[in-house]
C-alpha cells in the first residue's frame, strides 16, 4: 500500500461520500463537525480521531471505511 494513513483514510471517506451523493456540508452536519474538518480529512492533511471515525461510521449515511 502506498501513501500515508491520513491520505488512505481521507481517500476512502471522500470516495464513499461521493458514491452516496453526500456533500461535505451534509456529512459535517450529520457528525457535528465543520465542513473544513471534512475537507481536511479528505485531503489527508489531518487524521480523524477515533470518535470522528465512529461518528462517520454510525451516521445515517452509513459510511463504512472497510
Amino acid at each position: 500500500m502506498s501513501g500515508n494513513v491520513e491520505q488512505l483514510i481521507g481517500t476512502q471517506i471522500a470516495k464513499i461520500r461521493k458514491e452516496r451523493e453526500i456533500t461535505q456540508e451534509k456529512l459535517a452536519g450529520l457528525i457535528d463537525v465543520s465542513t473544513e474538518t471534512i475537507s481536511g480529512l479528505e485531503r489527508g492533511v489531518s487524521i480523524p480521531s477515533l470518535k470522528t471515525l465512529q461518528n462517520i461510521s454510525n451516521s445515517p449515511s452509513k459510511i463504512s471505511l472497510t
